[in-house]
């Protein structure tokens, strides 16, 4: 299943991208769903066995995420908001 972490600034976005790639994870840019509001319009895709790294590396670097969401395509809505930050 697709994990997104969504983040309010582009700059953060792309930051994490960078790195967790570093880092060896597994890790894509998207653009950030319509439903989930209008903040950043950029989020990252992990894995979900990633996630828990993911989220501490970008703590770590004093990065700020805002949100983490798991698709499922198969119910309404789509995505399954998972756990809420807004602080480094």
């Amino acid at each position: 299943m697709k994990t997104i972490i969504t983040f309010k600034s582009t700059t953060h976005a792309l930051d994490s991208e960078q790195l967790l790639l570093k880092a060896g994870l597994s890790v894509g840019l998207m653009s950030r769903p319509t439903e989930l509001g209008s903040d950043c319009g950029f989020c990252l895709t992990v894995t979900k066995d990633d996630l828990d790294k993911a989220l501490g590396l970008i703590k770590a670097a004093g990065l700020v995420w805002q949100g983490t969401y798991l698709h499922r395509p198969e119910s309404k809505p789509r995505w399954q908001k998972m756990e809420t930050c807004l602080e480094p």
